[in-house]
């Protein structure tokens, strides 16, 4: 579909929709704002080569006409392992024409950047190469709980080894993972930064691996069970990620000083601290990250403005700060309706135009409709924009 022909479906479309929900904060017309989307393209696109190019092709002209401006473009390591690695390629297959590469190949050449994330210690699998020790990782880098092969008196089931989180307490595995960045953004040439998924533990449930214990005895001179609640347990959980966080500063100043280095979290960063291992606030004031991407997935309008001042009444002090919005996420007990209206989206990027708001990005791809495509062009995004300056000055 070429830019002009979309452009003018675009505007079509838009005049027969009617935004009920009054008036929306006038577009930006002539000032800077991050307007992206998180892309999954594993996720997205069809696993037939032919198939994938030509629905990349239609999505990234629809992105291109609408004036979207950035992509966060997830990987996941199994598939940059399936890359070169015939047994991942069985399990992986859109790694065998590598549909990543095609979708920001494409997004690079209509003028759009992007920004390659990746989670570095969440969403692995027993599979994942971080444990699989012909690819230099290492089983024991798995996060481990107390007791495990016990029967857990909550559930009666046995308390299993989790596989899903990487435990970076070991210095092996923030070098696994740090070479593992560096391989990306060499393989992805032409990125603009990378984006450092949910850094931290996904609970306060881990972890009592031999490298966690070692930070116990020596720090602590704790040598039985932890509390894994405790002020000792927040510090170990915090320490193997900050230490990952700066040498991978430290790389991306030497060695790919153009490019940025973000990531992205939630709005409560107290819990993050004191559970997930993840320091926001201190991270950001040592400069570790460039800008954050906070993520406030709501569906009333007040939740969401409140959960937006969280994110810039604290790491807006630190950092430039880009909100994720929901078009469609994972439900939970929480947030059980997992998708937003068109007209709730434009209500909640409307409300991001306010100082302390670098931009909007709307999570993810796969869920955006060409009915979100019209309204959020034809009210908001009316015309292109550069992107805003993601760095902080430093003091």
């Amino acid at each position: 579909m070429k830019l002009k022909s979309l452009t003018m479906w675009i505007g079509a479309c838009a005049a027969s929709l009617l935004i009920s929900s009054g008036a929306l904060a006038a577009p930006r017309q002539n000032s800077a704002e991050v307007r992206a989307a998180y892309i999954v393209p594993e996720a997205q696109f069809s696993p037939d080569e032919k198939t994938a190019t030509q629905q990349i092709a239609d999505f990234v002209a629809k992105l291109q006409a609408a004036n979207f401006n950035l992509l966060f473009v997830y990987v996941r390591s199994e598939y940059f392992a399936a890359l070169t690695d015939a047994t991942y390629q069985k399990t992986v297959p859109k790694a065998k024409f590598d549909v990543v590469g095609l979708f920001i190949n494409a997004a690079l050449k209509a003028g759009i950047k992007v920004d390659l994330t990746y989670s570095v210690t969440k969403y692995k699998s027993k599979a994942s190469p971080e444990f699989v020790t012909r690819l230099g990782g290492n089983p024991d880098w798995a996060v481990k709980r107390p007791n495990q092969g016990s029967i857990d008196p909550k559930t009666g089931k046995p308390i299993v080894q989790p596989w899903t989180v990487v435990c970076l307490s070991w210095a092996a595995a923030r070098q696994f993972e740090l070479n593992l960045i560096d391989k990306m953004l060499q393989h992805y040439k032409g990125v603009s930064g990378i984006q450092i998924e949910e850094p931290g533990y996904s609970s306060n449930d881990f972890c009592v691996c031999t490298a966690c214990m070692q930070i116990y005895k020596d720090q602590f001179h704790i040598t039985g069970t932890p509390d894994l609640k405790s002020a000792a347990a927040q510090y170990v959980r915090i320490i193997g990620v900050t230490q990952f966080l700066q040498a991978l500063r430290k790389l991306m100043n030497t060695k790919y000083p153009g490019l940025s280095l973000s990531a992205n979290g939630g709005y409560d960063f107290a819990a993050a601290k004191t559970t997930l291992g993840s320091d926001w606030v201190n991270w950001a004031k040592a400069g570790l990250i460039d800008f954050y991407v906070g993520q406030v997935y709501q569906s009333d309008l007040p939740g969401f403005n409140a959960h937006v001042a969280q994110v810039v009444n604290t790491m807006g002090l630190y950092c430039p700060v880009v909100i994720l919005v929901g078009v469609g996420w994972y439900a939970s007990k929480l947030l059980p309706n997992a998708k937003n209206s068109p007209v709730t989206i434009t209500q909640e990027i409307s409300a991001l135009r306010t100082d302390g708001v670098a931009g909007e990005a709307l999570f993810s791809g796969k869920d955006i409709t060409d009915t979100i495509f019209t309204q959020v062009h034809s009210s908001l995004f009316t015309s292109p924009v550069g992107l805003p300056l993601l760095k902080f000055a430093p003091p």
